[in-house]
């Protein structure tokens, strides 16, 4: 039974964490509102609850545990947009991974020791990403910030996420259990299983097993490990997930759900490079240029329908970031009479409007017949929207820069200023 000193200091963290009640993100709720932190671990944690009790060998209680922790930094150093955590890094700010686990740390330090090193250890066991209960939630976390982004519907892009998510996992404790029982089997029946090589040996048989493979990680060997890290992730843009030695050997390096890792030891960066599929090449693009990045390969459309350019790091080796592009295939041309006529919009959405057509590379005619042509199709039909997820994030940040805090039912209750 803890003590009346251990009671008041964990009253005083709870107290301290209530702020995650206000502290708003730069998603938004089903009904237009911004959305605080405490609402999406909320939905986080009944998803993870929902998605995770079907699935063997995950620790649901430990998963949980691990989605009540993910964001408790946010209580003091609030939602950073990636906008935002870009321009920091380009100015030299501490990168948002150290930045987050230091107000965790400082939040958790009203805790009891005991209490305070449990909470450090699993939001560090989410950012590494290695267990299978910190994969189940950054995938769930991905999942939950997505549906955001379709409020009031389930799409077949959500529905596939989530049916991925369960099978990887359930991939993975059916590979256990195989390579478990075939370790057995190899123990049990090590000289029955031997055939006779023409030479008049023993040689095992050729039918190969079957492989479960979880991840893949490409490693790339660095000359200073210290200053790779530094490199990758200030101007690179990469999360320095952890390292291990002592001293360092070795650091894993995240890029959105991917990983690789940095070796200490001569590289070798000859025949080797990396690419990486992203949401919006461009954007990456301008970050890496700020950053003063040796471009070997500028920005570019490619004949295989990729948009994309190539870096080189400080080891030599080749890093290319491209997005796919929409497919090709030659369509006829549809000839249209396009006509003038009255319409006024209001003012903060007219703003949105013309930013995204901007962003989007089309002319606002051109980006309001596209939203418009999806919207008259009947919910369920598989009309994809015209938005990709870049493009939905750069909405939400445009309503939030021109001040667009209605929501997509507001315009039935518009009523113009005389």
């Amino acid at each position: 039974m803890p003590n009346s000193l251990d009671i008041e200091r964990v009253l005083d963290f709870l107290r301290a964490a209530e702020k995650l009640k206000t502290t708003h993100r730069s998603a938004y709720t089903s009904a237009g509102n911004p959305e605080s932190t405490a609402e999406h671990t909320w939905r986080l944690c009944l998803m993870a609850m929902l998605v995770a009790s079907d699935i063997p060998d995950v620790d649901v209680g430990r998963l949980l545990r691990i989605c009540v922790v993910h964001d408790l930094g946010e209580a003091i150093g609030g939602d950073v947009p990636a906008p935002e955590q870009a321009r920091r890094s380009a100015a030299g700010a501490p990168h948002k991974h150290d930045e987050e686990r230091r107000d965790l740390v400082t939040l958790a330090s009203k805790l009891p020791d005991r209490l305070r090193d449990e909470i450090v250890a699993l939001w560090d066991e989410y950012e590494a990403g290695q267990t299978r209960e910190a994969q189940l939630a950054k995938a769930l976390d991905k999942l939950e910030n997505d549906s955001a982004a379709h409020p009031g519907r389930e799409s077949a892009r959500l529905r596939s996420r989530v049916q991925s998510a369960v099978r990887s996992a359930l991939h993975r404790a059916a590979a256990r259990r195989r390579r478990d029982a075939s370790h057995s089997r190899s123990r049990d029946g090590a000289t029955r299983g031997r055939v006779h090589s023409r030479e008049g040996g023993d040689m095992t048989p050729a039918t190969p097993p079957h492989v479960g493979v979880e991840q893949y990680h490409a490693a790339l060997r660095v000359a200073e490990l210290s200053a790779a890290i530094e490199f990758y992730t200030t101007r690179l843009g990469f999360t320095h997930a952890f390292s291990w030695g002592d001293p360092p050997t070795m650091a894993g390096m995240n890029f959105g759900e991917t990983q690789i890792f940095l070796q200490a030891a001569k590289p070798a960066p000859q025949g080797c490079s990396l690419y990486f599929v992203i949401d919006h090449a461009d954007e990456l693009y301008a970050f890496h240029q700020a950053n003063g990045v040796q471009i070997v390969e500028p920005l570019g459309d490619r004949p295989w329908d990729f948009r994309d350019y190539a870096v080189r790091d400080l080891d030599g080796y080749t890093l290319t970031f491209g997005h796919r592009l929409q497919s090709r295939e030659p369509e006829p041309a549809l000839e249209i009479e396009r006509v003038d006529i009255p319409i006024r919009l209001e003012r903060r959405l007219a703003a949105v409007l013309q930013d995204l057509a901007a962003f989007k590379g089309m002319s606002v005619s051109s980006c309001l017949e596209e939203t418009l042509l999806h919207t008259f199709e009947p919910l369920g039909d598989d009309v994809a929207s015209p938005h990709t997820k870049a493009d939905l994030r750069k909405i939400r940040e445009l309503k939030q820069q021109h001040g667009m805090d209605y929501d997509s039912h507001a315009s039935y209750r518009f009523v113009e200023r005389k």
